[in-house]
């Protein structure tokens, strides 16, 4: 029934997005998931403007999706909206950990400055820097490291982001990591 309101948000076809939200009843806040998902700043706005709830799951997924698509105007307009920045989306995974499995440093920079946490624990207790360690995102980690992140905040499996650089003898993030050269 709402299928046509969900493919308007995910195209960005605003007219068609006021024209339903004017229709009746519609889910706003998965409306603005879906805008968020494809960086549609704009029908974002307009679906802000019309009261949804931003402390709501589907409102912070908006924040997640937005976060790991790397959608800085977006996020930022979640931000200022006041989405939760630490609430946990997907299997307790937070917007900083969606940013930095993707190298979206400019967004990891927007939430930290929001105050996110940068060792916060997923539903695993894998950490945003852990994340960024295991997909070789050796500047989102520079980033998470700045921020203080622990590199030795150990997972429910015991890994830590430092454990798993070693275990992968990769001598790039062991160095960005420490902070030492690796002995010859």
């Amino acid at each position: 029934m709402n299928e046509p309101f969900y493919d308007d948000c995910s195209t960005g076809d605003l007219a068609a997005v006021e024209k339903h939200v004017a229709g009746g009843t519609i889910d706003l806040a998965r409306g603005l998931s879906m805008a968020a998902q494809a960086g549609h700043c704009h029908v974002v706005k307009y679906l802000l403007s019309q009261g949804v709830d931003e402390k709501s799951p589907q409102v912070v997924n908006a924040l997640y999706l937005a976060s790991q698509n790397g959608h800085a105007q977006v996020v930022r307009l979640l931000l200022e909206h006041q989405v939760p920045v630490n609430a946990g989306a997907y299997f307790g995974r937070r917007a900083l950990h969606a940013a930095a499995t993707h190298g979206r440093v400019g967004v990891m920079r927007l939430l930290l400055a929001a105050e996110a946490e940068c060792d916060v624990q997923d539903d695993d207790g894998g950490t945003p820097l852990a994340e960024a360690v295991l997909n070789r995102q050796y500047e989102a980690a520079q980033v998470l490291v700045t921020a203080g992140a622990d590199i030795n905040l150990q997972a429910e499996d015991g890994t830590s982001p430092l454990s798993m650089a070693l275990e992968r003898d990769d001598q790039t993030m062991v160095t960005l990591l420490t902070g030492m050269e690796p002995a010859s």
